[in-house]
This record gives structure tokens, sequence and C-alpha cells, in this order.
């Protein structure tokens, strides 16, 4: 997932109007009102190609990690200055240069490539292992299970120079997996034209199942029903 693309997901993301200064702002409103521990220490988990660790720069002191590398390439280009390591949610270790950490953001639905509920307990257990007491954890749910619908196709044209994109997608539910393909069709200035296909599953966990794992890692959490894009945002805290 991803390896194709990550040059390319920037401007897409721009094309649809994704403003991460916003989802920035949003998301350090609800830090500011629930973290009590002293620190500046953020991780972004999931951090695709750094854009919103490019905004939280700004006030914190900002770490990465991604599971893919050619987001991460993108990523460290854009942000030289940033440790931005290749990582798995369910697995990853600081170490104890950087841990504990006082924020940790798991953000557009990220946490969906999870498989299942096992491993959403294992990631949750993960973030509240480098939590410092007083720190916060914001998770941007995939769609929850009562808010699926159908899906629909799309088609999204992009321009950057001299470079064209093409990209549909399409998706369908299998039970509670989103299953999403995305086929494109890039062609450059001087005519080579390049075609593949990526496909993503996104698992659809509850509402209750996020919640136990929160209370298993024995953090406090709330739900927030809007979060920075409409698909909510759980706020979890350690004592």
């Amino acid at each position: 997932m991803f390896e194709n693309w990550a040059t390319l997901y920037d401007d897409i993301y721009a094309q649809k109007g994704k403003r991460y200064d916003r989802e920035v702002a949003y998301l350090e409103s609800r830090i500011s009102a629930v973290k009590t521990s002293p620190g500046r220490r953020l991780l972004d988990l999931a951090c695709g190609t750094g854009e919103h660790l490019k905004h939280f720069q700004e006030r914190f002191t900002v770490i990465g990690l991604d599971a893919s590398p050619a987001m991460i390439e993108v990523a460290r280009k854009k942000l030289p200055s940033v440790p931005i390591w290749q990582g798995d949610m369910t697995t990853f270790d600081l170490g104890q240069q950087w841990n504990p950490v006082d924020i940790i953001t798991c953000l557009f639905s990220s946490i969906g490539y999870l498989a299942s509920v096992d491993e959403l307990h294992l990631a949750v257990a993960r973030m509240a292992g480098h939590l410092a007491p007083g720190g916060v954890i914001l998770i941007e749910p995939a769609v929850l299970p009562e808010r699926l619908v159908p899906p629909r196709e799309s088609r999204l044209k992009i321009q950057s120079g001299k470079r064209v994109v093409h990209r549909e997608t399409s998706a369908k539910l299998e039970g509670r997996v989103l299953k999403i393909c995305f086929r494109y069709e890039v062609r450059s200035g001087s005519g080579v034209r390049e075609a593949f296909t990526d496909r993503h599953s996104l698992f659809s966990f509850s509402r209750d199942e996020y919640e136990s794992a929160f209370t298993s890692a024995q953090l406090g959490s709330t739900f927030d029903s809007h979060g920075p894009n409409g698909l909510g945002l759980f706020v979890a805290t350690r004592p």
C-alpha cells in the first residue's frame, strides 16, 4: 500500500481540499483541554507524508512512525530535522531516548488498517506504554459500523506542473471491512504513461471496541462525535 503513489499523496489531498492546518488547530484545542503532563513530546503514528507533523512542530517536539518506506521517504525530505522511523503500531518501541511521550496521535482513519480487535488492543497497549502520566492519546477512527454507507465510485483528475494524474476509486463492504481499490494513470510531460492499482482494507471497529481497548490499557477516554473530519475522535488520557 502507498508504495506506488506516495509522491502523489500530497497533491491528491490538496486537490480534495484537506486542510491539515485546520485539523491540527482542532486537535491542539483538545490536547490543551485535557493534557496535564508538563512535557511537549508528540508522536504521530501512521504519520504518512508528515503533513500533520509539519504543523504540530510549531508547538511540540515531534517524532513520527509509519509502516510505509515510501511515505517515510517523502516525510523525511519534507522534515529533515524530525526523527521519523519505520514501524508497526502494534509492536513499536521508541527506546529510552524518546519514552515517554506526552501526546500520541493516530489520525486520518489509520487505525482501521489493523486487522482485528486483538490488534487494536495491542496497538492501544503500546501507546499507553509510551505515554507519560497526564498525557493524551488522540485516535481518529475509521468509519464506525453505524455510519457505514454503501460505497460509491469516484474519479479525480490532478494536474501538477506537467504531470497529470487520473484516479478512479471503487469500494465494497465485506462485513465490517471496507475494501477500497484505487486505479491510477499518471502521464508526465514527456508522454510517459504509468498505470497501477492500489488496494486497501479498513476495519470498522465499534465504539465499544475502542473503549474496551482503552479500559484494558488503564486509560480514561471520551468520544468527540465530530472530530477534525466528521469521523469522530477518541481522546484517551493516562492518570
